[in-house]
């Protein structure tokens, strides 16, 4: 009994390591809960609440860094935008001198674009450092939803009091189309390609298609009262739109555009919304019950998590954050071999990219397994200085910070023949002491036998 007890605990640790792992081990959502001027910070993978992050007064957009260390939130009665260090939940407030709405992330993480009602302006930032302002776009009145073309070369502005849509040209800081629309738009987005901007309109309960390569025509239809928030898919198949006042999510097809689901009864006015990494869960911050639903997107089975009063939620508030490498160090085996170690912290990670320094640059060199914590580097250089840093990566191409730099100088070849001659004359001394002995122990016996 005793011995099949033993067998059966072996194969439950045997088929823990063989069940697949989620792509998103470690994914953690931030909502802004605009009655109690807070952000909650809550690992999806689990549903547990991590903390609640004090921030400025009603607190709706959420951008994160792409390694995940700092999340930007805007605040709809402050001055202000916050920042916060996921670090250790520290908090930064930028002071902007107007009241800030949406908030959207450049691809390079570089910038960040903050659309202002106060001003009727998108206000440019750098995203590090001091958060300089590097200008200020003017579009059209109350601007509110904003997004950025996959191109990196267009913003697309959802403005409520003017009824329309500014498409904002990044290449020349300014407005080169104004779409106007029947409806106030809140949520606003562009298809994989940029052929076409989805608009979300509260007022006129209407989902907008506008045509970029059609003289921007538009084709607008009933899905729901009160849409709100339009999002992709992560594989660009489908468009998912919030309905705050038909409690539900409308799915249409990005090819026919046609209604093909919808997630009905998911809590009361759904407002944010964002996907898990492969598409497998959407994310859905609901502002009348202060949840956020968790749906499965296969067979729409929904759970649920609270987060406070009042949460919003515009923007891409999910991200699968991965521990950083850390405690790195290099070592100069001989003039043409160095040794990396380092610390592994996550847990989730597929793998870590090794990076050296090439003419002020750093560029991949390698790539090695999870849980792999050194690296050799050979064919190297005599007397020459290298420089190294290592990331964690995941396939769904979320990647972490990088670790410390490294930093080796390799002996010369003069140094590496001196110490191979010690090796080899170290090697020779040993045979030598080893024949002295055995030569001492036979004349020993020859001596005792002779006597």
């Amino acid at each position: 009994m005793q011995r099949n007890k033993i067998f059966y605990i072996i194969l439950l640790i045997i088929g823990y390591f063989l069940l697949p792992k989620s792509a998103y081990a470690i994914l953690y959502g931030f909502i802004p809960n605009s009655n109690e001027n807070n952000v909650s910070v809550i690992r999806m993978t689990d549903l547990s609440l991590i903390t609640k992050v004090p921030v400025g007064n009603s607190p709706c957009g959420v951008a994160i860094s792409p390694f995940g260390r700092y999340v930007y939130v805007t605040n709809q009665n402050s001055t202000f935008f916050s920042v916060i260090d996921t670090s250790d939940y520290s908090v930064t407030n930028i002071d902007i001198g107007v009241n800030s709405h949406g908030i959207a992330l450049s691809y390079g993480g570089s910038f960040l674009y903050i659309t202002c009602s106060d001003n009727d302006k998108v206000l440019v930032l750098e995203s590090s450092g001091e958060h300089n302002l590097v200008w200020d776009i003017p579009v059209g009145k109350s601007p509110y939803g904003i997004d950025i073309s996959l191109d990196g070369g267009f913003l697309y502005v959802a403005n409520r009091n003017s009824k329309s849509i500014s498409i904002v040209s990044l290449y020349e800081g300014l407005v080169v189309k104004e779409v106007t629309l029947e409806g106030s738009p809140y949520g606003v987005i562009g298809s994989a390609d940029g052929q076409y901007l989805y608009v979300a309109s509260t007022e006129t309960n209407s989902f907008s298609i506008i045509n970029t390569l059609d003289e921007y025509s538009i084709n607008s239809f009933y899905i729901g009262l009160s849409p709100i928030s339009v999002v992709n898919s992560p594989d660009g198949t489908k468009i998912y739109v919030t309905c705050a006042n038909s409690n539900k999510v409308s799915v249409i097809d990005s090819t026919t555009f046609l209604l093909i689901k919808e997630f009905i009864n998911i809590g009361q006015s759904p407002w944010g919304m964002t996907f898990s990494p492969d598409g497998l869960y959407s994310y859905v911050i609901n502002q009348g019950d202060g949840t956020v639903s968790i749906i499965n997107t296969n067979d729409g089975s929904i759970n649920k998590v609270y987060s406070g009063d009042s949460p919003l939620g515009l923007g891409k508030f999910t991200k699968d954050i991965i521990d950083t490498p850390s405690d790195l160090t290099a070592h100069a085996e001989s003039g043409y071999v160095v040794q990396l170690n380092w610390k592994d912290n996550s847990s989730d990670e597929d793998g870590f990219i090794i990076e050296r320094r090439i003419n002020g640059i750093y560029a991949e060199i390698s790539r090695v397994d999870a849980n792999c914590v050194s690296f050799t580097h050979t064919k190297l250089r005599p007397d020459s200085e290298y420089s190294y840093m290592v990331i964690a990566y995941k396939n769904n191409g979320s990647y972490s910070e990088y670790s410390n730099e490294a930093e080796v100088f390799t002996p010369s070849d003069n140094k590496c023949f001196i110490s191979v001659c010690q090796k080899q004359i170290n090697s020779a001394g040993i045979i030598i002491f080893y024949f002295i002995l055995v030569f001492i122990g036979l004349s020993a016996k020859y001596i005792d036998d002779k006597k």
